[in-house]
């Protein structure tokens, strides 16, 4: 049949049409000549070129003109409902979350998600869309519509008895609550998760749960719970070959060590995060090693090298509306050891105001206000800034953060137990001793 002798079929307007009539399907068929089965590919959109004769009997029956349910060539149409359900599948298995992740551009992400959903899609891949758009509400800084879609979620799963769709959903709860301070409630959510590992849909969503509980037990302190989580999250990353996820292990892991102390290692892992996030096109990613590694060439004394990163990271955060905060602490801690005090203060002002709503980043920002004032000779200011951080650290269950004494240095704040030192040498020597 020449293309002449066929349009182009207007699958939803004659979806939608059948229904307002309440036409079935077999009689639809009869009335037109043709099998009941090419009807369903009809109405599926499996064929979207029908015989113009038949398109005209359609058309009759259907109670409208050609027009109405043909388009012209070359015009677009919107996807059929059997296509929507394929992209809903392929969003899940091509996993569009860690394709766009290194770009940071979450709000295609959610575009194309939410252009997938409609409700006669089967309640599992509406379960799971709903777990994807929680992802990219958060990594907006959404944390509400992103809690919100996380229970949608949660309630589907529960209806559907699906425990993976339940366990990612408290997965994206529990990351929300670890970003707002709600930290014993992100540990417990995190813990729950970890308890079921069977349930989680890939050993990628495993490797993230291991990942972001390891910076839970940094921020209660636990700094051995913290670096043997993070390692059994790089190992799985690494055995996926993931570069993006490795980049955040990496900050994270060098996060750590920085605080307790290992500062040459700390170094080694900033490296490490720069060459996987290099890797994975992860431009935010760089940018915020920047900072990692300048705090560490600070503490070491290298104020030089500390400068340079310090204003190349500065620089670069220009480019981001979501980031990490902890940034300006970095910042303003550097200027501090450097003399320059007014900088520190205005930095660190500045890093206070952007922590507002994030307690535990605000907390440890104001420990660093409270050495500035140290360095000030204003030993008043130092107790006011570090009884407000200890009021925080309390409210939130950080109890191992609070201080009775004067903060001292960053870096020397936590002395590593023997035991503890123990069982982090072997992981040193494998990754970080050489590199």
């Amino acid at each position: 049949m020449r293309r002449t002798e066929t349009v182009r079929l207007d699958t939803h307007f004659v979806t939608r049409r059948v229904e307002v009539l309440g036409v079935k399907q077999w009689w639809l068929a009869r009335m037109v000549g043709v099998d009941r089965k090419t009807v369903g590919r009809w109405l599926s959109g499996r064929v979207k070129r029908i015989a113009r004769r038949n398109a005209e009997k359609l058309a009759a029956h259907l109670e409208c003109s050609l027009e109405d349910i043909t388009v012209p060539d070359g015009v677009d149409v919107y996807a059929t409902r059997e296509e929507q359900r394929a992209a809903a599948a392929l969003l899940r298995e091509k996993d569009l979350l860690q394709i766009l992740s290194p770009s940071d551009n979450w709000d295609l992400a959610e575009r194309l998600i939410k252009a997938t959903m409609h409700p006669d899609l089967p309640l599992r891949d509406m379960g799971q869309l709903y777990n994807l758009l929680s992802i990219a509400a958060w990594r907006q800084g959404n944390y509400d519509e992103g809690a919100a879609r996380a229970e949608r979620a949660r309630e589907i799963g529960e209806k559907l008895g699906d425990a993976g769709i339940i366990l990612n959903a408290a997965q994206n709860l529990a990351t929300i609550d670890s970003l707002l301070g709600r930290n014993v409630r992100a540990l417990e959510g995190y813990e729950k998760c970890l308890a079921r590992p069977e349930y989680f849909n890939t050993k990628r969503d495993h490797a993230k749960t291991l990942s972001n509980v390891a910076m839970v037990y940094r921020d209660f302190a636990r700094f051995g719970e913290s670096v043997a989580a993070q390692a059994q999250a790089i190992k799985l990353f690494e055995e996926l070959a993931l570069p993006f996820n490795l980049a955040i292990a990496w900050i994270g892991m060098g996060d750590v060590l920085t605080e307790i102390g290992y500062f040459s290692e700390a170094r080694a892992a900033g490296g490490k995060a720069r060459r996987y996030a290099a890797e994975a096109g992860f431009e935010k990613g760089l940018v915020t090693t920047l900072f990692y590694l300048g705090d560490v060439a600070c503490l070491q004394r290298d104020l030089g090298e500390a400068r340079g990163l310090v204003e190349a990271g500065t620089e670069g955060l220009r480019k981001y509306e979501v980031y990490d905060l902890a940034c300006h602490e970095i910042a303003a801690r550097f200027y501090r050891r450097a003399g320059e005090l007014d900088e520190a203060a205005r930095r660190g002002a500045y890093g206070l105001s952007a922590a507002d709503g994030f307690p535990t980043l605000r907390a440890g920002m104001l420990q660093e206000r409270a050495r500035l004032a140290t360095a000030e000779g204003d030993p008043a200011g130092e107790v006011r800034y570090r009884g407000e951080a200890n009021g925080i650290f309390e409210r939130t269950g950080l109890g191992a953060r609070v201080r009775a004494e004067p903060v001292v240095e960053y870096g020397a704040m936590f002395p590593v137990d023997r035991g503890t030192r123990a069982a982090l040498e072997p992981f040193f020597r494998k990754h970080l001793k050489s590199t």
